[in-house]
């Protein structure tokens, strides 16, 4: 009983589903069928219909330059479910020293470094034996102190006259967006523009899509689509 109508038309089950779905914010949908989907990354390497591969080298041009064809894509009839294959917005801790602010008080790149790298990353400082079995034992600040700016901002630095100073004084600590995921294809960096198709021939709807994106899309210098 719990099952759709058997004799529901696909079209208007997808309909039902994008209306739901959309209700959902902070998510990007699809909708295909399992083997279609499989079909389609065996065949290009993306789950869509539909799809434009962007190459270069700068990562910021590359995005402007897909966001650009996906915004043509949406006005072509019969491309759906367009969608940017999202390579930032990962929270990154910005940690950069401040070389004026180190000359002032005698402490190199390599001492803020080498603090931050114990500290947050962890370091190697023994090991326990059990009978035959070696465990290393590893320090680092706690978790509760990693994700707090302020106590990053305090975590002592040693000076070549043997005081320490917090690395908020010699440093800039922040929190900021990184890349979410780098691909490659062919050595070369990739974002992918894809789309599904709906109501249309797939063909049809490629031959717009090139013209479109022919007219109205300017590639940077070092870019180029597939």
């Amino acid at each position: 009983d719990e099952w759709p109508d058997p004799s529901l038309p696909k079209t208007e089950l997808v309909e039902r589903l994008e209306k739901k779905l959309k209700t959902i914010p902070g998510n990007g949908y699809e909708i295909t069928q399992p083997i279609q989907m499989r079909f389609n990354g065996r065949i290009a390497g993306v789950r869509g219909d539909l799809a434009v591969k962007v190459f270069g080298d700068d990562f910021g041009q590359m995005n402007a330059t897909a966001n650009q064809i996906a915004a043509v894509l949406r006005k072509i009839r019969g491309a759906a479910d367009v969608q940017v294959e999202q390579t930032e917005g990962l929270p990154l801790l910005d940690i950069r020293p401040n070389r004026d602010a180190m000359a002032r008080v005698g402490v190199t790149a390599g001492d803020v470094q080498d603090t931050v790298a114990a500290t947050i990353g962890g370091r190697e400082a023994g090991m326990i034996f059990e009978g035959d079995r070696r465990f290393p034992v590893v320090i680092r600040l706690a978790e509760t102190a990693r994700a707090d700016l302020q106590a990053i901002g305090q975590i002592p630095i040693p000076t070549p006259n043997g005081s320490y100073v917090p690395l908020g004084s010699v440093a800039d600590v922040a929190v900021g967006d990184g890349p979410n995921q780098i691909s490659r294809e062919n050595g070369k960096r990739r974002v992918v523009v894809q789309a599904n198709v709906r109501g249309r021939d797939v063909a049809g709807v490629v031959a717009d899509a090139q013209a479109a994106i022919d007219a109205q899309v300017t590639l940077p210098p070092g870019t180029y689509l597939q």
